[in-house]
C-alpha cells in the first residue's frame, strides 16, 4: 500500500550536479557571511545576539516537548499541549527570520552551536535567500545534530519541496550522510521503487538494503531473491508478508528450528495468540509487550503479580492500559506523584479478584482485538511509540498489507494511512482478524 504525503521521487528527480562538495560550498558561504557579521558593532551584535540567545532557549526546549510528545503518543490535532507547542515553535521561528533578514550572519553564526534551530529555519518555508538554497543549508544544519531523533523528526516533517529530490541527488553520489538521508526518505515515504532499483543497478545501495524494501512493496523478482539469500528464520517480517499465510509460515519456522533461533519469536508468536499460544514468562524484559498484543486476559493474574516484583512497573501499567482502555479501574497516564505504586497493585488486585478483568475475546482498549481496535491504539496519544511500533507490525503482518509507519511522522501522514487501511479493498487479501 502506497500512501504518501510528499511527491515520490524518481532517479530523473537526480541533479547530479549536487554533490558532497555542494555542501561544504555552502558552508564555506555561510562562514564568510558570518565574518561579515562579525564587522558590526559591538553594542548592536551584543543586542541581536542576546534576543537571539534567549529565542533559541526557548526554541530548544519546545523541541524536545515536541519530541517527547511525538514519542509518547499519537500527534493528534486535538492535542491542545502540542497545538500550543506548534504555536510558539512558529512565533520564535517568525523572530529568528526577522533577524535572519537584517543580517544572515546573526543566524548562521548558530551553524555549529545550535544546528538544530539553523535546520528547523533552514527547512522552513519563510527563510528567503539568495546567498544558497535554504535546503541544502538545512542539510549542513542537520549533518551535525548530535540527537538522532530530533534530527529525523526535523527532516521527517519539513514540508520544503526540494527536499527529497536534494536528498536522493546527495544518496547519488554516495555522501557521507547517504545512510541518514535514505533513512529520512523512507520514513517520509518518497523513495520509489524505481529509485531503488537504479541505485541497486548503480551500486549505491546493497542488495541486502533495497530487495527487502521492494519485497515488501511486492515486486516478485525481490522477494524471491529474499528468499533464496536469507534463512527461513531471519526477517520474520518481511518473510511473513511474502508467504501465502504468514500464520503458517511461523509455525513452520518453529517446527523446523528452535525457537530462540528465532530473532523476537516470542513477541511474534503472540500475533495468533488463539492459534499459536506461545510460552509465556512474567518475568522475561518482553512479557509487558507480549501481553499488549496478545490481548490475553488469562495472563493478567500473573502479570499483575509480575508488577509488585519488576522495575518495569509502568511498562505493565501501559500493557494493561492498551488491552483494556478505559476499563482498567487504572488511569495510567498519571504522573508518579498521582499514581502510588503500592495503592495501584492493591487496586487492580481488588479488580482481579472480582473477575472483573476475564473475557472471552481478546482484548484491545477494552473491546475485541480487531483491525479497527488496533488502528484506534496508533491513533491514541497515550501508548508510546515502542508499543505502536509492534501494533504497526502485527497489523501489517495479521492484515497482509505492508504500509510504511514511523511515530515521528506528521498527523496527516499517518491519518491518510490509517483511513485508507480500514477501506474494504485495503486489507483483501487474508484480513480474518476475528480468528486471531
Amino acid at each position: 500500500m502506497q500512501q504518501t504525503l510528499f511527491p515520490r521521487i524518481f532517479s530523473r528527480d537526480i541533479n547530479d550536479a549536487i554533490s558532497e562538495q555542494t555542501l561544504v560550498e555552502v558552508e564555506s558561504r555561510s562562514q564568510s557571511v558570518v565574518e561579515s557579521f562579525g564587522e558590526l558593532p559591538d553594542k548592536q551584535k551584543c543586542f541581536i545576539l542576546e534576543k537571539i540567545t534567549l529565542a533559541c532557549d526557548s526554541i530548544q526546549f519546545l523541541f524536545n516537548q515536541k519530541l517527547r510528545l511525538y514519542l509518547a503518543g499519537y500527534p493528534s490535532n486535538d492535542s491542545a499541549y502540542l497545538n500550543q507547542v506548534e504555536r510558539q515553535l512558529s512565533d520564535l521561528q517568525q523572530v529568528l527570520i526577522a533577524f535572519y533578514a537584517y543580517h544572515p550572519g546573526s543566524i548562521l553564526h548558530l551553524l555549529d552551536s545550535k544546528p538544530d534551530v539553523v535546520a528547523c529555519l533552514a527547512l522552513s518555508t519563510g527563510l528567503d535567500t539568495d546567498l544558497f538554497n535554504p535546503a541544502l543549508l538545512g542539510l549542513v544544519a542537520l549533518s551535525k545534530v548530535k540527537e538522532t531523533k530530533l534530527a529525523k523528526m526535523l527532516a521527517v516533517q519539513t514540508k520544503t519541496k526540494t527536499f527529497d529530490g536534494l536528498l536522493a541527488s546527495l544518496i547519488s553520489c554516495s555522501c557521507k550522510n547517504a545512510q541518514e538521508f535514505f533513512d529520512y526518505m523512507m520514513v517520509r515515504n518518497t523513495v520509489s521503487s524505481e529509485l531503488l532499483k537504479h541505485w541497486l543497478r548503480k551500486g549505491i545501495l546493497d542488495s541486502h538494503v533495497a530487495m527487502p524494501i521492494l519485497a515488501l512493496r511486492s515486486d516478485d523478482s525481490s522477494q524471491q531473491w529474499l528468499l533464496e539469500h536469507y534463512a527461513e528464520n531471519d526477517l520474520y517480517f518481511e518473510r511473513s508478508l511474502i508467504a501465502d499465510n504468514p500464520r503458517v509460515c511461523f509455525a513452520n519456522i518453529l517446527a523446523s528450528s528452535d525457537m530462540k533461533s528465532v530473532k523476537q519469536c516470542d513477541i511474534y508468536a503472540c500475533f495468533w495468540p488463539s492459534h499459536l499460544p506461545p510460552v509465556w514468562e512474567p518475568s522475561h524484559p518482553t512479557a509487558p509487550i507480549q501481553l499488549m498484543l496478545s490481548g490475553n486476559p488469562e495472563w493478567v493474574p500473573e502479570a499483575i503479580e509480575q508488577m509488585s516484583l519488576s522495575e518495569s512497573y509502568r511498562d505493565w501499567l501501559q500493557a494493561l492500559s492498551i488491552v483494556y482502555g478505559p476499563t482498567l479501574p487504572i488511569d495510567s497516564n498519571q504522573n508518579e506523584l498521582e499514581l502510588n505504586r503500592d495503592q495501584t497493585i492493591d487496586q487492580l488486585l481488588e479488580w482481579v479478584d472480582s473477575g472483573l478483568y476475564k473475557s472471552a475475546t481478546a482484548l484491545r482498549l477494552g473491546s475485541t482485538l480487531s483491525l479497527e481496535t488496533s488502528i484506534k491504539a496508533l491513533q491514541s496519544s497515550r501508548i508510546d511509540d515502542q508499543c505502536r511500533f509492534w501494533i504497526w507490525r502485527q497489523i501489517c503482518v495479521c492484515s497482509r498489507v505492508y504500509f510504511h509507519w514511523d511515530a515521528l511522522q506528521l498527523e496527516a501522514q499517518q491519518a491518510s494511512v490509517f483511513a485508507h487501511l480500514l477501506q474494504p479493498s485495503a486489507t483483501g487479501k487474508v484480513c480474518n482478524w476475528e480468528s486471531l
